[in-house]
């Protein structure tokens, strides 16, 4: 079983963070609380080792990236490596899942990613798990790395 925290690609995913990066201000319920993105590159290395290797079976993996970041953090990072500024703005839980449904999410969809988010600001994802090293005897992709990859794919360029 694998168990990954937030994805790194979040911030990179058309129907996710992306449009609110592009407009360089993302607001959500995470305030200043800590994730250990993970980047879905190592996700999936682990499910396919954990499909092709027998060592693995019955095995359950907490994956997350090697150090947990804040949302203004991670976003710094991005900023940095497009040349501009970007900014995290702490909103209520009800008023992410109302602005969400507005948009044309389902609103028990905006309402369970909002509670999610606000678990972030509470602390419940402030840390770091060994899966990927366990699984693939190697580090997690830093959140750094992932930044450095795909910044030079535009995908940030507003």
């Amino acid at each position: 079983m694998l168990r990954p925290c937030w994805f790194s690609q979040d911030f990179s995913a058309p129907d996710f963070f992306l449009p609110a990066v592009l407009a360089g201000e993302l607001a959500t319920p995470a305030g200043d609380g800590r994730e250990p993105f993970v980047d879905v590159e190592d996700i999936a290395d682990v499910a396919a080792a954990a499909l092709t290797d027998a060592r693995h079976a019955g095995r359950t993996y907490e994956l997350s990236s090697p150090r947990a970041l804040s949302f203004a953090e991670a976003l710094t990072l991005i900023g940095t490596a497009v040349g501009r500024e970007l900014r995290h703005r702490h909103q209520d839980p009800a008023a992410y899942a109302a602005a969400q449904v507005a948009s044309g999410h389902a609103a028990a969809d905006a309402e369970a990613i909002a509670a999610f988010l606000d678990g972030i600001r509470r602390g419940e994802d402030d840390y770091v798990s060994t899966g990927v090293q366990e699984a693939l005897g190697r580090a997690p992709r830093s959140f750094e790395e992932y930044v450095r990859a795909t910044a030079p794919t535009g995908v940030w360029n507003a």
